[in-house]
């Protein structure tokens, strides 16, 4: 069985770096990450775009409850 984790963002990089480093010490089978970001400015995008997990951004922000119903 897999279970989907979408975790959504918005100008909180620190709070974004301290979530990734705590799954990735953890290890759990079947679960899948993907982060959902509200046009931050703050260096959260290159900082996802970057990492190993799933990342879904946009070109215009849409607000946070926006990203929570993908």
């Amino acid at each position: 069985m897999k279970t989907l984790l979408a975790i959504t963002t918005y100008n909180q990089i620190r709070f974004t770096r301290l979530c990734i480093e705590s799954l990735e010490g953890i290890n759990i089978s079947g679960l899948d990450v993907i982060f959902i970001d509200d046009v931050s400015k703050d260096g959260t995008v290159k900082y996802l775009t970057e990492s190993k997990y799933l990342f879904k951004g946009r070109k215009t922000p849409k607000g946070l409850t926006w990203s929570w119903n993908i």
